[in-house]
C-alpha cells in the first residue's frame, strides 16, 4: 500500500495531503480488506443460498428456516446492514478500485482464481430496486463509478438513448403529468426496459419503467451521490441527473404522484404523499442539466411540440375549464 502512496494521492484533493504515508497505507489497507471481506461473504452466502435450494427441489420434505440473518458483529441487525451498502455508495467514502484489486491479487487463493471482482461488487448492491441489463464495469474508478457504469447505458447501446437533434436548441421544460394528460398526453407503464432510464415518447404517449420508493432517506442518499458524481466528474453521462430532472418536471405536486401510482409507474411508499415532491425538488437543487448532454431533449421536444399544437390547446383549455 505504501508503494502506491503517489497513485492514491492524485485520487484526492488536496486537503488529503496531509496524511503521512503510514497512515494513508493503513487506511486503504484496512478499508480494502473490510470492503474484500463483505465482497467474498456476500458470493459466499449467495452460492449457499443457490445450493439449498437446489438440495429443497430436490427433497421431499422441506426445512422451514426462519429469517436469514447476517453473521458476525452485525448478527440479526439488517437495518445496520442496509445502512453499510448505502453507506459504501457515498462520494465521500471513495477509495480507488485499484487499491481493492491489489489486495484481492494478493489474498487470493487457488480456489478464489474464477472470481470477477466488479461483478461480485455489482451484486451486493442489486437489491436497490434500479434495474439495468446492461453492465459496461470497464475502467471503474471506484464502486460508486461501477455502479454508475452499471446503470448506463454502454456505448454500444447510446443510439437507444442519446438525442438525435442535430441543431443547437435551448433547454425545453416539460410541464407535470396532470397538466400533460389535459393536454392529451397519456402515461404508460414500460414493461420491457432495459434500464429503469429508459424513457420513451411515441404518437402521444409517454413511456415510464417503474420506479420504487420505499425509504426516503436512503432513496436520496443514493440518488444525491450518483448526481454529484456525474456533476462532478467531467467525463461520466449525466444520466441520472437528466432522469430525476424529467421526473422532477412531471411530478409537481400530489395529483401527479397520484396519476403515476395509478398507471403503476410509481410504486410508492412515502407518506405524506407531499414526500415524493419533495424528495424530488431536494435531489435537482443546484444541479445542471443542458440540453447537449440531455439524453431526453428530444423527448422534451416532441412533447412540447404536442401540447402547443393548435387542436391540443383549445382541447386543454376546455378540460382545463370544465374538468379540473
Amino acid at each position: 500500500m505504501k508503494a502506491l502512496d503517489i497513485e492514491v494521492r492524485r485520487c484526492y484533493s488536496e486537503d488529503f495531503f496531509y496524511l503521512d504515508p503510514d497512515k494513508l497505507a493503513s487506511i486503504m489497507l484496512l478499508d480494502g480488506c473490510f470492503l474484500i471481506h463483505l465482497l467474498l461473504k456476500q458470493g459466499m452466502q449467495k452460492a449457499e443460498k443457490v445450493l439449498k435450494h437446489e438440495e429443497k427441489e430436490e427433497n421431499v420434505e422441506l426445512d422451514i428456516e426462519g429469517e436469514e440473518e447476517i453473521e458476525g458483529p452485525l448478527l440479526g441487525m439488517q437495518w445496520i446492514w442496509n445502512l453499510v451498502l448505502y453507506d459504501l455508495l457515498k462520494l465521500e467514502n471513495q477509495i480507488p478500485f485499484f487499491v481493492i484489486k491489489t489486495l484481492f491479487d494478493i489474498l487470493r487463493t487457488p480456489a478464489d482464481e474464477s472470481i470477477d471482482l466488479p461483478k461480485l461488487a455489482l451484486q451486493l448492491f442489486s437489491g436497490f430496486g434500479l434495474s439495468s441489463a446492461i453492465t459496461n464495469t470497464k475502467s471503474a474508478h471506484h464502486m460508486l463509478h461501477l455502479f454508475h457504469q452499471s446503470l448506463i447505458p454502454s456505448d454500444d447501446h447510446n443510439q437507444l438513448y442519446l438525442a438525435q437533434t442535430q441543431t443547437q436548441m435551448a433547454n425545453e421544460w416539460i410541464p407535470s403529468a396532470t397538466k400533460l394528460r389535459l393536454a392529451g398526453i397519456k402515461f404508460v407503464k414500460k414493461n420491457t426496459a432495459s434500464s429503469f432510464l429508459d424513457i420513451s415518447y411515441k404518437n402521444g404517449a409517454i413511456e415510464i419503467p417503474e420506479l420504487f420508493l420505499y425509504d426516503y432517506n436512503n432513496t436520496y442518499t443514493l440518488f444525491r451521490n450518483l448526481i454529484g458524481f456525474e456533476q462532478c466528474y467531467p467525463r461520466a453521462n449525466r444520466y441520472i441527473s437528466c432522469y430525476t430532472t424529467f421526473m422532477n418536471c412531471i411530478i409537481d405536486g400530489p395529483k401527479d404522484v397520484h396519476l403515476l401510482e395509478f398507471k403503476r409507474i410509481l410504486i410508492n411508499q412515502l407518506r405524506p404523499q407531499d414526500s415524493v415532491v419533495k424528495l424530488l425538488n431536494q435531489l435537482c437543487d443546484q444541479i445542471q442539466c443542458s440540453s447537449d448532454d440531455n439524453y431526453l431533449q428530444d423527448l422534451f421536444i416532441e412533447v412540447k411540440k404536442y401540447t402547443e399544437s393548435w387542436c391540443h390547446k383549445c382541447t386543454n383549455g376546455l378540460m382545463e375549464r370544465f374538468f379540473q
